[in-house]
């Protein structure tokens, strides 16, 4: 008993002991584990301007533990022991893993992640990651928005995207833009994309910022309203894929733009940027005579009578522009140079302030800009005040509210550039106004027909002349977002924007443009509303891995409204008040006005399935209301599909690295366009001003009366103009994003055009919108970027973008052209130039190939009794002064082509095109458009540490420009002339001379290859230069950035181009290569700074 007691009380001791053992061990295990543990402190920085990154992600490699860096960049964490390794991942930066070793303090630098593939990109109602889009899209950042340096953000889009044409109006201040993506598609439907800015549509209609018709065609560019610097974004959807989700509003291509939100950091962001510079002068120029040869050419033009006798004859008239009344020549010893009287250096001005920040739920932003230009000609100029908002809460885990509130304040003066009057446009007057004339000529002379009288004289013009538009736009959305799970999302908009403009015109008596009214005056005032409602659900969600979809469904509500006024009076008796003097006017002209509004109801769906991460199939299909067509045809359809294979996602290529993606695109859709009159389907009246005599009849003062006519007839069956469009494209993304190839193959096809035909006068009827004809664009768009270099201090990247494009109208109904109204370019001058005709582009040029100067050879007056050509220059000159000074016509030769009109020696002579002998229209040929061959631009951007150099190079090779700027000034009445001209052109005793002679009146005027001109160019269009100062040192000052920097835009141009810029475009897009007279691109250099607190 003793012994059994003993061995359990050992037995139990032993339990016990061991216990106490295990306990112990596990203790110190504790211990040794607690003491193994690592405390890690850091600050990341970036790599780029060695600024503290906030936010950044700091995880323990295999662990869920992690921190997120603080204001300054620092963090804290705890790790498990030396072997420990940290990442650190942010957005937008490489990723980095570090292992810890002996190190208590890991600093860490990160720069620019190379890879773009997840970059997202905003598309229509969403958005999608890059490397999972199905369509076209291009996209713009803001930095390369800011190197523009312009008013306009649509500026910054010209040879920066592939398929985007951007081309100005002119080079004043303000002056509006024709923008053109993958070809014009429409006639008279209007071919200007569609703009989304945050979610609002808004089509660029320049008449929004015209307020009272003004004396000129430059526009105004209603896109000027919106700061460029509140922009982050801009996406360009191109292919029917992307546009067709905006359905009848998609065919001419969609522009989206992003402002800038809050942060997401939870940080606070203080910007300020100011910049200021000058402009000069085009760097290729045109000048006129001087005085003294402005007196030998009158002379040469205006020779003395034969019957001239000194002291009784009086001399009259134009031949006293170059004779003395006794004879001898005039010489005045003036030289007036007109361009040094009228251009100037041009300023402007840039100041931006925002603040940008964010709490754990809300975000917001907003922004102050002010921006002055005043133009290379006097009185020109535009400035710009404007404003931004944007806030967002998130109330709970299911609701979301936001609001954007944006505003803008426009005041531009402008300048009487009418090109449909030319002797009233100041880049006419200019050139063709007399070098030799006094002050006191000027202030004398009222004989309409001298060029020295007032209503030519460019300074008068030019400094009493008002033409001023205010223009003020307001844009405002408010939403709400509702997410019950995390699948669906519910959102909900309403918004808007509003533009008011106010115009007021003053042409006093002594300009061109008011001389034959005694005094004009007009004010004007036009406000566009745009109301809009959008309700979208989306459904998103992942399958097993495998099966991704993303369900989009929604509607909308769009209500645009169109109100304007003008009011003229004439006949000032005060004009001392300038433009407040339109209540003096003796005459009081009907007031213009009209109000007209459009309603559009839409439906709108669309899939996105992706499968296994690498077949993704996108479907859309949008129903589109329109209260602009008739009953039956109010509702068009809108569907799309795509299809993308990630090639690179395939086992056979999988494994080759050198490959991150390689994307097959495939895509068709259906787009529309309603951009006609908001009452086209509808039968129109017309006013009409008839003039009689007094009630008895007899002659006296007319009595004006209006009447009221018909005028368009109406069309119950006018439908929806539409473009079905097909793409085939290829993404190729190679070595980490070192290189990125993207090749896009599209055909367009238009059919129904709305077009607006003229009726002949017995149909009772002015004109008609009809559904006629069909267009196609076809072409191929290339774009490639390289990280050529990229070390810890250098890097060169390269980007080139090439498109071509090739427009063809296919049929326009009965007939096979349609010409484009006015016929007369200008008073007469250059007929039925430009046509809508099939099988050629639209906007195409039509004219007479030339076949050099009509010779003495050509006459039988230079050949003797038995038909020998008289060779002598002294004979042949006798002969030809004696048949001028008797005022006798020249005899053609038999055989020798005929224009159908008087012609002497040293006359333009056309090229017969078929038989016979004498030029007709029907030898007329095609002479080219404004559309190249091919287009593009190519942008390098070196930076070495904190210094950084951009250098864009833009071009555009087989477009042809229509230039009738030289048609005044080579010969025209007693107008001056200019220099190369006068060099060249032909006269008895210089026969070889290859410019006709000033005589040449029909010549001058008719519509021929030598008007068509080459417009091809290489230009240097932007250098830009930055230096970020040090981050360490301003850190000390309490500041996060500050940049440096300078500019240059426009500085050489490459060209055969005979006048100031070949990048040009008339207002209108039918005669879009119509160069006449216009505002010159100025050289414009820039220098500033912005700094970020």
């Amino acid at each position: 008993m003793a012994i059994n007691t003993n061995l359990k009380l050992v037995i139990m001791n032993f339990k016990e002991n061991c216990k106490r053992l295990l306990l112990f061990s596990l203790f110190l295990l504790f211990v040794s584990g607690v003491s193994a543990q690592i405390q890690v402190t850091g600050v990341v920085i970036d790599e780029v301007d060695e600024s503290p990154l906030i936010g950044v992600t700091v995880m323990e490699v295999g662990t869920q533990k992690g921190v997120i860096t603080d204001m300054d960049g620092n963090y804290s964490i705890t790790v498990k022991d030396e072997n420990s390794r940290l990442s650190f991942t942010y957005i937008g930066k490489e990723a980095k893993t570090v292992r810890v070793g002996n190190r208590r303090k890991v600093d860490v630098t990160m720069g620019d992640q190379a890879n773009e593939l997840n970059e997202l990109v905003v598309i229509g109602y969403g958005s999608a990651k890059k490397s999972d889009l199905t369509g076209s899209v291009a996209s713009m950042k803001a930095s390369a928005i800011e190197e523009s340096r312009s008013a306009s953000f649509t500026s910054a889009l010209a040879g920066k995207i592939a398929g985007v044409m951007a081309i100005q109006n002119g080079g004043d201040p303000g002056a509006g833009i024709n923008i053109k993506i993958r070809g014009a598609s429409s006639v008279s439907a209007g071919t200007s994309p569609l703009y989304v800015i945050d979610g609002v549509l808004m089509e660029n209609s320049q008449s929004e910022v015209s307020g009272a018709s003004r004396m000129g065609d430059t526009s105004l560019d209603p896109m000027a309203l919106i700061n460029p610097n509140d922009i982050a974004s801009i996406e360009v959807l191109k292919d029917a894929s992307a546009t067709a989700i905006y359905g009848s509003r998609g065919a001419n291509g969609v522009v989206i733009i992003t402002t800038k939100s809050g942060t997401k950091d939870g940080s606070t962001q203080l910007s300020f940027s100011a910049d200021a510079g000058f402009d000069l002068l085009p760097q290729k120029r045109t000048y006129a005579l001087s005085g003294a040869e402005y007196e030998n050419y009158m002379r040469l033009r205006f020779p003395l009578p034969a019957d001239f006798v000194p002291g009784e004859s009086t001399l009259a008239g134009n031949t006293a522009l170059g004779w003395n009344p006794d004879g001898t020549p005039k010489i005045t010893g003036i030289n007036r140079v007109w361009q040094d009287e009228i251009f100037r250096l041009g300023v402007s001005q840039n100041y931006n302030i925002s603040l940008r920040g964010s709490s754990k739920k809300n975000t917001y932003a907003f922004s102050l800009g002010y921006y002055d230009k005043t133009g290379i000609v006097k009185n020109s100029d535009m400035n710009r005040f404007s404003y931004s908002m944007k806030a967002e809460s998130t109330v709970n885990n299911y609701l979301k509210l936001g609001m954007n509130l944006s505003g803008s304040v426009m005041v531009n003066n402008g300048i009487v550039n009418a090109t449909n009057q030319t002797q009233s446009n100041i880049f006419t007057q200019m050139l063709i106004f007399r070098p030799n004339i006094t002050d006191r000529e000027i202030e004398d002379s009222t004989d309409a027909d001298d060029p020295g009288s007032s209503w030519n004289n460019p300074i008068t013009n030019l400094n009493s002349v008002v033409q001023r538009t205010d223009a003020r736009r307001t844009q405002g959305t408010a939403y709400v977002i509702v997410t019950p799970s995390k699948h669906w999302t519910l959102r909900s908009t309403i918004g808007g924007y509003m533009t008011d403009a106010k115009s007021k015109n003053f042409y006093p008596s002594t300009s061109g443009m008011g001389r034959v009214d005694k005094g004009r005056a007009s004010h004007g005032v036009a406000r566009t509303t745009n109301l809009l409602n959008e309700n979208t659900l989306t459904f998103m969600k992942t399958f097993n891995e495998i099966h991704a979809v993303n369900v989009l469904g929604g509607i909308t509500f769009q209500r645009t409204i169109f109100d304007n006024l003008t009011t003229t009076t004439t006949g000032l008796e005060i004009e001392s008040l300038d433009e407040e003097s339109l209540k003096f006017g003796a005459n009081i002209l009907p007031p213009e006005n009209s109000y007209s509004y459009y309603s559009l109801m839409s439906y709108l769906g669309r899939i996105n399935y992706t499968l296994k991460s690498r077949y993704l199939f996108t479907a859309s299909f949008r129903a589109d209301g329109s209260s602009k067509f008739p009953k039956g045809n109010k509702f068009s359809y809108f569907p799309s599909g795509a299809f993308a294979w990630k090639m690179n996602e395939e086992a056979f290529l999988k494994n080759v690295k050198e490959i991150d993606q390689l994307k097959l695109r495939l895509s068709y859709g259906r787009t529309g366009n309603q951009s006609i009159n908001t009452l086209a389907a509808l039968a129109m009246m017309s006013k009409k001003y008839y003039s009689f005599n007094t009630a008895q009849g007899t002659t006296g003062s007319p009595i004006i009366n209006m009447g009221v006519i018909p005028g368009t007839i109406g069309s119950d069956k006018l439908r929806w103009e539409t473009t079905d469009q097909y793409n085939v494209g290829v993404d190729l993304s190679l070595f980490n994003s070192r290189v990125n190839f993207t090749a896009d193959l599209y055909y367009k096809y238009t059919t129904d055009l709305l077009i607006t035909e003229q009726l002949p006068g017995i149909s009772g009827y002015q004109s008609v919108v009809r559904n006629i004809g069909s267009v196609v664009n076809k072409g191929l768009e290339l774009n490639l970027g390289t990280v050529n270099m990229n070390t810890k201090n250098f890097t060169w990247t390269s980007d080139l973008n090439i498109s071509f494009n090739k427009n063809r109208v296919k049929n326009i109904g009965s007939g096979d052209r349609i010409p484009i109204t006015p016929t007369a370019i200008m008073q007469g001058h250059f007929l039925d130039v430009f046509y809508v005709r099939e099988g050629y582009p639209i906007g195409a040029m039509f004219g007479y190939k030339t076949d050099g100067l009509y010779q003495c050879r050509d006459f039988s007056d230079f050949y003797d009794a038995n038909g020998t050509f008289i060779s002598d220059k002294a004979q042949q000159k006798a002969i030809y002064d004696n048949i001028k000074g008797n005022n006798g016509q020249f005899t053609l030769r038999e055989g020798v082509v005929s224009r159908g009109n008087a012609v002497e020696p040293g006359y333009l002579k056309l090229k017969k095109q078929g038989e016979g002998d004498v030029i007709t229209s029907d030898d007329k040929v095609y002479l080219g458009s404004n559309e190249p061959k091919f287009f593009g631009g190519f942008t390098n951007r070196f930076s070495y540490k904190n210094v950084e150099l951009s250098i864009f190079l833009q071009f555009s090779y087989g477009n042809k420009l229509f230039n009738t700027n030289h048609a005044m000034l080579r010969g025209y009445n007693n107008y001056n002339i200019e220099q190369q001209y006068y060099d060249n052109m032909w006269t008895i005793d210089r026969q070889n001379a290859p410019l006709h002679i000033y005589s040449d009146n029909i010549g001058r005027q008719t519509a021929t290859e030598l008007q068509a001109e080459d417009a091809s160019y290489l230009k240097i269009k932007e250098i830009s230069f930055s230096y970020r100062l040090p981050k360490k040192a301003m850190r000390h000052l309490g500041v996060k950035g500050a940049k440096v920097f300078v500019s240059g835009i426009n500085l050489f141009t490459f060209t055969k181009y005979s006048w100031y810029d070949p990048e040009f475009s008339s207002t209108n897009p039918l005669t879009g290569g119509l160069d006449k007279y216009s505002y010159p691109t100025a050289r414009t250099f820039n220098a500033g700074f912005s700094i970020d607190l």
